[in-house]
């Protein structure tokens, strides 16, 4: 059974915002919770553009900029008791995907006294707050899933909370607004929506459907690798590019989930402060390895998609993008390869690999 749902309005292009500012017409008279970062929702204008189209409207707001790179339990805590007491009646988040997974569950923690102890443990009550989003950068897909993924310092990783609940009502995609990453945060977020895409392929819930999406974002990729190379500059064209390809990759994890190539990465941001796309790059080519050995076909696939002809094409264009790769102890290895092994995604796959597997993907991956 193959199922698919993706109830997110997306309105996509230059002046998004501005151009369809009748998305939050039906909350004249009420107020908004901003939930944002330090700098992006201001650098990119975003915030102008939001303000100005909530001024239409007589919609009051206020800006919440706490949000931190790989947001905690205590900071969405904080952020819903702010929102219930200034009497949101919907949140915005603004920002890349930290700013838009704490805006989701910051809405879904408005309306639900879950514990926090609770927060990690099974599916949410299937009710939230009204969430729009506005990403600021092109990696996270966020603005189109029902998922959020917070730091999770009990169990030492980074946990994704899912529900219906929190699928955002509408999404605003202005290629401009990405304009303000520098070049090392522009190929790190559009390596982690490659490997969304690459990593939907490979879900036991993968259908045509996503697998087609799949390819459409991947094909994006591939299209602007140049510029990803520093070989020529970053144009708007391919800013629009990128920005489409993450919400395309975002429509695909949203059906099929990831897999354990999030699940390792997971370690090396959480421990080691590596940015999340990042972490995934440099995993993704040995871990296809290691799926290789139980099933070809789907990595021969991959690889077709990718306009490769092998993995050690794809280590090499990784090594390209990334650069040199962090160097990680055989201890720290041993409980990265523990706690990913015990991971929901890892256990998504249609591969599954075992614990020794994936310590051997972990030395191979940071050689």
């Amino acid at each position: 059974m193959v199922s698919f749902s993706m109830p997110v309005r997306v309105f996509f292009g230059e002046n998004a915002v501005a151009e369809n500012s009748a998305a939050f017409e039906r909350f004249s008279g009420k107020k908004a919770f901003v939930v944002t970062g330090a700098h992006s929702a201001k650098e990119s204008g975003a915030l102008r553009d939001l303000t100005a189209a909530l001024a239409k409207h007589a919609i009051e707001y206020e800006v919440w900029s706490e949000v931190v790179p790989n947001p905690g339990v205590e900071l969405v805590y904080r952020g819903a008791k702010q929102a219930r007491k200034c009497g949101a009646a919907f949140v915005v988040g603004i920002g890349g995907g930290s700013a838009m997974d704490a805006a989701k569950v910051i809405a879904l923690l408005a309306v639900n006294p879950i514990p926090k102890a609770a927060i990690f443990a099974g599916s949410p009550e299937p009710k939230a707050l009204p969430v729009m989003q506005i990403p600021t950068t092109s990696g996270t897909g966020s603005e189109v899933t029902p998922n959020s993924v917070l730091s999770n310092d009990v169990g030492m990783t980074k946990t994704s909370i899912a529900s219906p609940a929190m699928f955002a009502e509408c999404a605003f995609l202005d290629p401009r607004y990405t304009a303000t990453m520098d070049q090392k945060t522009t190929v790190d977020t559009a390596v982690d929506a490659m490997t969304h895409a690459v990593e939907g392929m490979m879900s036991k819930r993968a259908g045509r459907l996503t697998d087609a999406l799949a390819s459409e974002a991947v094909g994006c990729f591939v299209s602007c690798e140049p510029a990803l190379m520093g070989d020529e500059e970053i144009t708007m064209k391919e800013r629009a590019s990128l920005l489409y390809a993450s919400a395309v990759a975002g429509m695909v994890i949203a059906q099929t989930g990831t897999v354990g190539v999030h699940a390792m990465g997971y370690q090396l941001t959480y421990h080691r402060g590596v940015p999340h796309g990042r972490a995934n790059g440099f995993i993704l080519p040995d871990f296809l390895a290691a799926v290789e050995k139980h099933d070809p076909v789907i990595v021969s696939t991959i690889l077709e998609t990718l306009g490769l002809e092998s993995l050690s094409d794809l280590r090499s264009l990784m090594d390209r993008l990334l650069g040199p790769r962090p160097a990680v102890s055989d201890f720290e290895i041993e409980g990265f390869a523990k706690r990913a092994a015990a991971a929901p995604g890892m256990r998504n796959g249609a591969v599954v690999l075992t614990e020794a597997e994936i310590r051997s993907v972990y030395r191979k991956s940071l050689a």
